[in-house]
């Protein structure tokens, strides 16, 4: 079976092999989440320094090493990176199974970080490689979908594995040895160099002009659809409705802004110039429906309206902060209620949403800092630092004076 890349086409076992990478690319911390809560009862003589350790090192690693292993893949070997990041992170995921101290095991975490570091960058490199234009964007939503999954399936598993062994959620650090296998088909079939008549070769600076007015028009755009996500509970309140229904109204809301991630190389291809003008219409019919109508059904009406043209940034998450500046646990942007890390007493969190008008990929400049959505759609970003005090509730570090006054779940 052939799969078309725009540059020509690809085996189905090349393109399981590059999906299997972006399947990884989430995996780095997972298995030490469930288990800081037994680490004192496993290791009884651990220190907070030495778990701190543990949930910080790997991933403060992981941060040069991704910057390494982009520069390194230019014009040199990729694949021959690629293999070297997965055989130390499936062999460093193998030795965490055998691991009897907790200095043995911040140890292999730090090697494993090294190898994770090196794949992330191939995550979405390999679909780049591989595949161009409309293909290259179907990819790359497919793949974002596939790390999610993954990445939902794995905390599921590794939360059941916990309770039975605290070796067992490291098993999904082995994961990487797939990949590592199929990268043989990869070394096979290698990529084509990009075609000049493709979009990437003919447009390699940004229109300046005409990006200030996508900001402007954006940020009218963003600041309305938002009062969805800050106001709902108070609509669902005033119009005398269960409070318990504003968290679907803001469900359906994100679960409506994700979906057109998944078609968005059709929609593109449909609406042409007209994208913005659709989703703006979308976004104004949808508030008037929330705005004007107090029956149920109008206001999950009006929050799918308002959520289909717009994207949550994945790839960017929240994170714990302490002694470092990004410490575990992460915290996204998406995902279930009541599900994910607890939040326990003492845990301070930079909780950092993002919102795109458009499809939620991200793109890293040649500065090596300035991130920017793949599609050129704007994007706004807040952030707050939350702290669990230590009757369990919520404090709001960077609005003084602010506390829920429920328990945090």
């Amino acid at each position: 079976m052939k799969i078309k890349t725009g540059k020509g086409s690809v085996t189905l076992v090349v393109l399981l092999a590059i999906w299997s990478v972006s399947a990884i690319a989430s995996l780095p911390g997972l298995a030490v989440s469930p288990i800081l809560g037994d680490l004192n009862k496993v290791f009884p003589k651990v220190t907070d320094l030495e778990i701190q350790m543990l949930t910080s090192l790997p991933s403060l690693l992981i941060i040069p090493f991704v910057l390494l292993s982009g520069k390194l893949s230019e014009g040199r070997d990729k694949l021959k990176i690629l293999i070297v990041g997965l055989s130390i992170f499936f062999l460093s995921g193998v030795a965490c199974l055998f691991a009897r101290s907790m200095a043995w095991l911040i140890v292999i975490s730090c090697i494993l970080g090294i190898g994770a570091g090196m794949v992330i960058p191939f995550s979405t490199g390999l679909v780049v490689d591989y595949f161009t234009g409309d293909y290259r964007v179907r990819q790359l939503g497919y793949s974002s979908s596939i790390n999610n999954l993954t990445l939902v399936l794995a905390t599921v598993v590794t939360g059941y594995l916990a309770n039975v062994d605290w070796h067992l959620p490291f098993l999904v650090y082995t994961l990487p040895g797939i990949s590592l296998a199929l990268s043989f088909f990869l070394r096979r079939s290698r990529s084509t160099p990009e075609p000049e008549q493709s979009i990437q070769m003919r447009h390699k600076r940004i229109d300046r002009g005409k990006l200030v007015g996508l900001m402007l028009f954006y940020f009218f755009a963003t600041y309305a659809v938002l009062a969805i996500a800050f106001y709902a509970s108070f609509l669902v309140d005033d119009y005398k409705i269960s409070s318990s229904f504003s968290g679907v109204l803001i469900s359906l809301f994100f679960l409506a802004i994700m979906l057109p991630g998944l078609f968005i190389d059709r929609i593109i291809r449909a609406l042409k110039q007209n994208v913005n003008l659709v989703s703006l219409g979308l976004v104004c019919a949808g508030l008037l429906c929330v705005g004007i109508f107090r029956d149920k059904t109008m206001l999950v009406v009006g929050v799918l309206c308002a959520g289909f043209g717009y994207g949550v940034i994945r790839d960017l998450t929240g994170h714990g902060i302490g002694r470092a500046m990004h410490e575990e646990p992460s915290v996204p942007n998406f995902g279930k209620p009541g599900h994910g890390t607890r939040l326990r007493p003492g845990m301070t969190l930079a909780v950092e949403p993002m919102i795109a008008m458009g499809d939620y990929h991200v793109a890293e400049l040649e500065d090596g800092w300035t991130i920017v959505t793949e599609d050129g759609s704007v994007c706004s970003h807040y952030e707050h630092t939350i702290a669990i005090n230590e009757h369990g509730l919520p404090e709001l570090l960077t609005y003084p004076g602010f506390a829920l006054t429920e328990e945090a779940e």
